[in-house]
């Protein structure tokens, strides 16, 4: 026998009606620790830090709020589901590489902005999420100024070539990078790296 969905997709938790009283009052704690645990999270963010989820509850508890860790991390999630919080990179925390969240919708070309920017940290050389997105669209309406078509950055079938290893330069030319010798090198930064 199954037991029938007690929450829908969408919905708040919520008792059955002939549920015990604790039942109610633990579905109506639960609704509202799932719209506190968010503005934490919110709270957080707000100060425009990308953090880790474990720098996330550190400071969520820092604020005094005493939601568990994985009540931090699923309100973080329900946030990215929302389109409020993206993933604005990874970084080495405790040996492990660990997502940075950050509050805003996910930036044009997300996953491109990721394979900039792991390029770039590979060769010890820094841009923002913002400097990278901005970079890549500039050199997607080049391309389309220039070829009269848009530049496909997504699909990789042998029918519609991917122009995005094209972009990628024109991508790093616009961050002042440049390749010299299979090593980029920072114009902004002087020495090679």
């Amino acid at each position: 026998m199954s037991v029938p969905q007690i929450v829908m997709n969408g919905d708040s938790p919520r008792a059955r009606l002939f549920d015990p009283i604790e039942s109610h009052e633990a579905a109506d704690a639960s609704a509202s620790s799932v719209a506190a645990s968010q503005a934490a999270v919110l709270d957080v963010l707000a100060f425009g830090i990308a953090l880790t989820d474990k720098q996330i509850v550190v400071e969520v508890r820092r604020a005094g709020h005493r939601f568990s860790d994985s009540r931090i991390r699923t309100a973080r999630g329900e946030l990215v589901a929302d389109d409020r919080v993206h993933k604005a990179g990874r970084v080495k925390q405790d040996g492990v590489s660990a997502a940075v969240w950050r509050i805003g919708p996910t930036l044009p070309y997300q996953s491109r902005v990721e394979d900039v920017r792991d390029r770039l940290l590979a060769a010890g050389i820094t841009r923002t999420d913002q400097q990278i997105s901005q970079a890549i669209t500039t050199a997607w309406e080049s391309y389309r100024d220039q070829h009269d078509t848009d530049p496909d950055l997504d699909i990789e079938d042998a029918r519609r070539p991917n122009t995005w290893l094209d972009l990628v330069w024109s991508v790093f030319d616009s961050l002042e990078v440049d390749l010299e010798e299979n090593t980029l090198h920072d114009r902004l930064g002087g020495d090679p790296l």
